[in-house]
């Protein structure tokens, strides 16, 4: 509730200092009272503390827009607007969990239990590179709300078109680059006795970047207009299609076609979001710029070299793991240069008259 309200209100700074320095107090009293990583009850104190500074540092930094009034509790044409939206969103959170606890549970039932942990290395990798370009989502879902507020679907309709042209080539070029790296990476991260787990981070890592470049600024428009149904289907018919693949390509590829199961199930929901919101609002994608393709192959070279560069010096740990992000870095970089034109100028598209929103 606290998070939200600083996102609702535009409170960007006061959030990330109440993040950050519930953070940094936790790390800090982690490292001088935590004895060793012995003292589990001690560490579950320390968790409960940390979130319950977000919590109160949250209200504190939000109090001027707080205001209570009678009654307390909602009208009840309120209340089912409420959990009609919060049990969709609920519902489309829900498949996360299974498309990643269930392939664990599969694997396990199949496979030696060995391939739990390769899996779960490489499962972490690849969420942890997917939920980067996520966190813009919070200041973009404030703002496209903001407009849907003031200028109704056609003004939604019209912030989706601006900022999809940017968001589509980015995070395209992004996950190009990161999942050409991420296999190199984890070796240098866990050594070669897991390099099966980079492998199963790139097919994953390959489905993800497909996933949030099409539906990252769809799922804010849904949101936005209160349509969360639409992303509630799109993320069930991702886990149907991959509970349907998980077991015959397990039994065919081992870990990797868990995965693979994955992937594809990802793919195929992002495609449906798009038709989706195509049908709701007529949303389409500019092409792509016309340095795109030079530019992402630029950034993948220089990625894929510096990758293989920095695993011929045969260092493994967390400090190596650093010095492996530099290529994705410069890569990025690289990219961006050549990019940088064609991602801050207006799109030139025509209006479309949006489809008037269903009932």
């Amino acid at each position: 509730s606290a998070i939200a309200l600083l996102q609702a209100n535009a409170r960007f700074r006061s959030l990330a200092s109440v993040s950050a320095g519930s953070c940094l107090t936790y790390a800090v009293a982690v490292v001088v009272l935590v004895d060793g990583g012995q003292d589990l009850r001690l560490l579950a104190v320390l968790t409960t503390m940390r979130y319950a500074l977000v919590t109160v540092g949250g209200f504190c930094a939000g109090a001027r827009h707080i205001r209570i009034r009678r009654p307390l509790l909602p009208e009840p044409a309120e209340r089912r607007d409420f959990i009609g939206y919060a049990s969709r969103m609920q519902l489309s959170g829900f498949t996360v969990f299974l498309n990643g606890e269930i392939d664990a549970l599969v694997i396990a039932a199949l496979l030696p239990v060995r391939y739990v942990g390769i899996f779960a290395a490489g499962y972490q990798a690849a969420t942890a590179l997917r939920s980067l370009p996520l966190y813009a989502f919070p200041p973009i879902l404030t703002r496209m709300t903001h407009v849907y507020a003031a200028g109704g679907l056609a003004g939604a309709v019209r912030e989706f078109h601006v900022l999809q042209s940017r968001w589509l080539p980015a995070v395209l070029t992004y996950g190009a680059v990161t999942t050409t790296a991420v296999g190199p990476a984890v070796v240098v991260w866990l050594g070669p006795d897991l390099a099966l787990s980079g492998a199963v981070a790139a097919v994953l890592l390959a489905g993800y970047a497909v996933q949030v470049a099409f539906t990252g600024m769809r799922t804010c428009f849904v949101r936005a207009i209160g349509r969360p149904g639409l992303e509630t289907r799109y993320s069930w018919c991702s886990t149907v299609v991959n509970l349907a693949l998980t077991v015959p390509l397990t039994l065919l590829f081992g870990v990797i076609g868990v995965v693979v199961a994955t992937s594809i199930g990802i793919v195929a929901g992002s495609l449906y979001l798009v038709v989706l919101c195509r049908r709701l609002a007529r949303l389409r994608d500019r092409r792509l710029p016309r340095r795109w393709v030079p530019a992402t192959a630029s950034a993948i070279l220089t990625a894929g070299v510096g990758e293989l560069l920095v695993l011929r010096l045969g260092w493994h740990g967390a400090l190596p793991l650093l010095l492996a992000g530099l290529p994705v870095l410069a890569g990025l970089g690289i990219a961006w240069s050549l990019m940088a034109r064609a991602l801050t100028e207006a799109p030139h598209t025509p209006e479309r008259e949006p489809v008037k929103e269903e009932a």
